[in-house]
């Protein structure tokens, strides 16, 4: 069935349409002849709409708020007030596009502590967009048109250089959207010299450099050190040492190619060791940490989507899942290449608690069911591009079912073919996210395909019907940690995982240790009776060196457990 995130039911949905004379066929259809809509083109139209909805709220809101002259964030930030709005004690920054239209707002709240440490300042102010905005693209500007425009990520950071030199100034709203913001501007005005005035931070030099490489742009930063609590956008610049110092660096800007770096940031001992990189957190604890990479396989049917599905909701939901718990909410991009849209619907409605509001809910899904065409081929750049777009800042998790599906080109045993998708893979890990694999497992049982995939992940999974499983009891598998970068003792060991349907028709995960088997029982007790392994296996009439690799597994289950 179709769903509207405004909360319009099908029915609704149809009633609506076929007011306007257009009716919906009560199956697939890819023509629209005789006013009869296919259903894949009407969630398109959905799609449409609610962007749509966004545009029209982020313009009533802004068009009936009051022009802000004063607000605390302006002192606390040293500037002035550069057509912004304010409503409830919020200033509104609009997010135009390339035509100069609203499509969006940034919120900026008013609680800070006047008292707190400089660079306790940004995390005091609560910083937002309106829910469905789609930041790719959108921009700020200060200013017409000069022969030189300043790119940056914040509002501060561009109202701090347009006070300071009286030039155009952009503000990007977010690394990630530097390249988007900086090719739409080259395209507006390509004989213009566009710097990218860049955070100091690992990732904001990165996507800065990114830029200015992007539109054969000039690229500068505010400071040349890394040192904690110092300077670390154009602002702090402003406030601490003043307008002939924000100048001064901003005249140093040169060519990506004059670092002689070529792109590449490398940076000497000294500095490295005062970089302040974001800590990384757990995302599922133990094992699902931010800017991690991971995979699940197994053999077809035992259960890995249904376990990733379980995962996602979750991560979302900040719950617990088997033995995995999540500390916080966090968003999730699922990508599923492989399962009919109705069936993702019903297994996902299983999981949901039946009050959850899906509103609140940061899970956003693409599935073929949804496209009017293949789903990219993430094995090329193209492909990777089109799923970037729904990466946002808030998205931690990014979640591909399944390999085969989504990465069609080249041999799948040949390490080349992987390649493409390894570079890619890095470079979301770099800018924070973490992704889980989830893959399909080969004849001997380890994930298929070339063993090169697994050098860069952090942790792999391999799922396992249990010696005594008998197809009636659906999905119930062993969980095998087969490399765990940051896992030992018990958070490493093996265990059972079943999912059952409750008497309320919702699904439920239960999970047990793995019971030794009958010969490992017996050669333990004849280890403990003082044998050797020759005379366990003389006994048992089995070869020694299976006594040898039982006895390995059960005490290294033993350090585990203990652990």
């Amino acid at each position: 069935l179709m769903h509207c995130h405004a909360g319009c039911s099908y029915e609704e949905i149809s009633n609506a349409l076929n007011s306007k004379g257009i009716n919906i066929r009560s199956q697939n259809s890819s023509d629209d002849s005789d006013g009869v809509v296919s259903r894949k083109k009407i969630k398109k139209l959905v799609r449409r709409v609610r962007l749509a909805s966004t545009i029209n709220k982020a313009n009533d809101i802004y068009f009936g708020s009051r022009v802000a002259m004063k607000h605390s964030y302006f002192e606390l930030k040293g500037i002035w007030p550069h057509d912004v709005r304010i409503r409830y004690n919020q200033l509104l920054i609009p997010m135009k596009d390339s035509k100069g239209k609203i499509r969006g707002i940034q919120f900026i709240g008013d609680r800070y502590d006047a008292s707190c440490h400089d660079e306790d300042l940004n995390s005091k102010v609560p910083k937002k967009f309106l829910k469905g905005t789609k930041t790719n693209g959108l921009s700020y500007c200060i200013g017409t048109k000069t022969d030189t425009i300043y790119i940056c990520e914040g509002f501060a950071d561009a109202v701090s250089i347009y006070e300071c030199t009286g030039e155009m100034s952009v503000a990007a709203f977010s690394c990630h959207n530097l390249v988007n913001v900086s090719q739409i501007y080259r395209k507006k005005y390509p004989h213009a010299q566009i710097v990218i005035a860049g955070d100091v931070d690992a990732v904001g030099i990165k996507c800065a450099k990114k830029a200015a490489a992007a539109i054969d742009g000039l690229f500068t930063l505010p400071c040349d050190d890394y040192e904690d609590g110092g300077i670390k956008d154009f602002n702090d610049l402003y406030r601490i040492e003043g307008k002939k110092a924000v100048r001064k660096k901003l005249a140093k800007a040169k060519h990506v190619s004059e670092t002689g770096e070529t792109g590449i940031v490398a940076v000497h001992i000294s500095d490295f060791m005062k970089m302040k990189f974001p800590a990384r957190e757990m995302i599922l604890e133990p094992w699902l940490q931010t800017q991690s990479l991971s995979m699940i396989h197994s053999y077809r049917g035992v259960g890995k989507t249904l376990l990733s599905l379980g995962i996602a909701y979750a991560v979302t939901t900040g719950k617990s899942i088997l033995r995995w718990t999540a500390p916080k909410r966090r968003g999730v991009l699922l990508v599923d290449g492989e399962m009919p849209g109705i069936e993702l619907q019903e297994r996902l409605s299983k999981m949901m608690s039946s009050s959850r509001n899906l509103n609140t809910l940061p899970l956003t899904i693409i599935t073929q069911d949804l496209q009017d065409h293949p789903l990219p081929d993430l094995a090329t750049e193209e492909g990777q591009l089109a799923i970037e777009q729904f990466i946002t800042d808030d998205t931690d998790l990014i979640i591909l079912d399944n390999l085969s599906t989504l990465l069609r080109s080249g041999i799948e045993n040949e390490a080349e073919s992987w390649q493409s998708l390894q570079g890619w893979l890095l470079k979301l890990r770099s800018i924070g996210k973490s992704v889980l694999i989830i893959h399909h497992s080969g004849k001997k049982g380890l994930q298929r395909g070339t063993s090169k995939r697994e050098d860069t992940l952090d942790t792999v999974l391999g799922l396992k019907w249990p010696d005594d499983y008998s197809g009636e009891q659906g999905a119930r598998f062993n969980i095998c940690f087969e490399k765990g970068r940051t896992l030992y003792g018990r958070n490493a060991a093996p265990f059972e995982a079943l999912l059952y349907e409750n008497n309320y028709g919702k699904y439920r995960w239960i999970d047990k240790d793995i019971a030794p088997k009958k010969d490992d029982t017996k050669i333990l007790e004849l280890e403990k009776a003082g044998k050797t392994q020759k005379e366990i296996a003389m006994e048992l009439k089995i070869h020694q060196g299976t006594v040898s690799r039982h006895l390995k597994e059960a005490h290294k289950n033993k350090t585990a457990h203990s652990g």
